[in-house]
């Protein structure tokens, strides 16, 4: 009888452990700023070659790659604008027919989803793929299944959609995007077949626990539209007993609400009506925003970037709702840009966003980011030795740990207790630090993925830190009782 009880109370223990490794995502109960994946605290932090991944041919091998260097997270645009895309819906007699979903779209967005839970990834799911709804560089719009000129199931009169759109989504709004109740172009038969998209995708989706939702990538939509396509998400997760968390992004380079500086002259002269739109309606809205996106703001440049990071974390673990801050797309590749820099420069935004508090970094597609390539692999894999070594969901960022930068870039995070700290180097410097006592000293090369010996110091007043060389450098500070 004893052999018998002591069986089942063994399977039970295993059953219950099954059950509290598969809780999906949820905010970390001791510290909100970050998420929990299955139980566990989670950085997330990743980068991909495309931003559709799910349409990749080669899916697994990348999703394999990023898994092996140490990464979590990757980015979901649902777009099918790239050559060679499959598109969301069948064409019957050379038009699209928007009640026939295409098959093979939505088993790649399956696979998609399925591998990357099997891996631990988790993925931020743009529902909206705003740019093919637009010009960009091709005309993304002539050849998509929405567009009137294109389908079987309304006329231009009957939706009020343009055939011809010739602008880029900062220059003007598609009417496509303001098609819900108290919106100007509120339509219900173009709504009914905007749901029955979202839907479709939802009934993928929410059979995954790896998925958090955003409504748009780049949004400059009236902020009703969001709110109806969060309310919508929410509405069909709730009757499958699943909480989900579900914002939008909006195309702001300043999320601060140029509260900390005005917006760079960049984003005036190429981008007009950024500003219409505020992340700060994140922040104020938490009854409608579950977390917080700034990844626009991925395009400014040095302290800056830090400062705006920063600026956002405080603000919103300040308030009365803490929650993650997320960006999902970091700027600054091998071809390099006025608006968005060199690889070099998006390597220092993904370091950046971590040591400033941030929940997440990834890198951006190329050319306009690092993606995946080796470059980027450098960094991820060195990003996963520094997290390995640190009690991160433990620490914040201390912006007065280190004294006179003399204009280098310096940031630390620092454990609550101050017995641990982390401090970034990315272009030298000897600064001093606001500590006393016997300590170790561990180098991270984050160049050579290489962490070199760990050596005791004892810290007297005026300290003078010096990296051991050129590049990017990470200081591990324990501190001796």
């Amino acid at each position: 009888m004893k052999k018998i009880i002591f069986i089942l109370l063994f399977y039970s223990i295993i059953v219950c452990a099954q059950q509290t490794d598969n809780r999906g995502i949820q905010f970390n109960p001791q510290n909100p700023m970050y998420w929990n994946y299955n139980g566990h605290p989670v950085f997330l932090f990743g980068g991909s070659s495309n931003d559709n991944l799910f349409q990749n041919e080669n899916l697994i091998a990348e999703l394999d790659l990023l898994k092996s260097l140490g990464g979590n997270f990757v980015r979901g645009n649902m777009s099918w604008r790239d050559e060679g895309n499959v598109k969301p819906y069948l064409k019957i007699n050379g038009l699209y027919d928007l009640n026939k979903p295409n098959p093979e779209y939505w088993k790649k967005f399956e696979r998609f989803l399925n591998e990357t839970e099997k891996r631990g990834i988790v993925i931020m799911l743009e529902m909206w793929p705003t740019v093919d709804f637009y010009k960009d560089v091709k005309q993304n719009w002539l050849d998509n299944p929405f567009n009137p000129a294109l389908n079987s199931n309304y006329t231009a009169a009957e939706s009020n959609l343009p055939e011809k759109f010739n602008y880029f989504h900062w220059e003007k709004l598609n009417p496509f995007f303001a098609t819900v109740p108290g919106l100007s172009n509120y339509n219900k038969k173009l709504l009914k077949y905007q749901l029955m998209f979202i839907r479709k995708l939802l009934s993928l989706s929410l059979k995954h626990n790896n998925v958090l939702y955003c409504v748009d990538n780049e949004n400059y939509a009236d902020p009703k539209w969001g709110e109806f396509w969060i309310s919508y998400v929410k509405s069909k997760a709730k009757p499958k007993g699943k909480t989900v968390y579900v914002t939008d992004m909006f195309d702001d380079w300043d999320p601060t609400g140029r509260q900390v500086v005005p917006m760079n002259f960049m984003t005036r002269y190429d981008h007009p009506n950024l500003g219409i739109n505020s992340d700060l309606l994140q922040i104020e809205k938490p009854e409608v925003y579950d977390y917080i996106d700034i990844s626009n703001s991925n395009t400014q440049f040095n302290e800056l970037h830090y400062t705006i990071d920063y600026w956002v974390y405080q603000k919103v673990k300040n308030s009365n709702h803490p929650r993650p801050v997320m960006v999902d797309k970091i700027y600054g590749g091998p071809v390099s840009s006025r608006w968005c820099g060199n690889q070099i420069q998006g390597a220092e935004r993904f370091w950046r966003n971590l040591f400033a508090g941030l929940a997440s970094t990834r890198f951006h597609r190329q050319p306009h980011g690092n993606g995946i390539g080796a470059y980027a692999q450098i960094h991820i894999k060195s990003m996963k030795m520094l997290l390995d070594k640190i009690d991160l969901f433990n620490m914040e960022p201390d912006p007065w740990f280190v004294g006179f930068k003399a204009g280098h870039e310096v940031y630390t995070l620092a454990r609550k207790d101050k017995k641990q700290f982390a401090i970034l180097f990315l272009d030298g410097g000897r600064p001093s630090i606001n500590l006393l006592g016997n300590v170790t000293f561990q180098w991270l090369d984050v160049f050579a993925s290489h962490w070199r010996e760990k050596k005791k110091v004892e810290l007297k007043k005026g300290y003078e830190i010096c990296t051991p060389d050129n590049g990017f450098w990470v200081l591990l500070i324990n501190k001796i009782d």
